[in-house]
């Protein structure tokens, strides 16, 4: 049987975001079709939005090419 090549943590969980991140994207034509988007709901958006981090993620997490055990 034919096995499947593996993907480290980080690399999995940014393909995920990124699915995610395009998912959320397309779901932005159907607000504009109903007429959703308005300054106030845009800046209340922009308002409750969390804070991105600012630094890099500490090392078990922070590089794929490591060979795991």
């Amino acid at each position: 049987m034919q096995q499947w090549p593996t993907l480290c943590k980080v690399r999995y969980v940014a393909t995920i975001n990124l699915f995610v991140l395009l998912s959320n994207t397309l779901q932005l034509i159907s607000y504009a079709a109903l007429g959703q988007f308005s300054e106030e709901n845009l800046l209340y958006s922009l308002m409750l939005s969390p804070g991105l981090p600012l630094k890099p993620c500490p090392p078990p997490f922070g590089c794929c090419n490591r060979q795991h055990s």
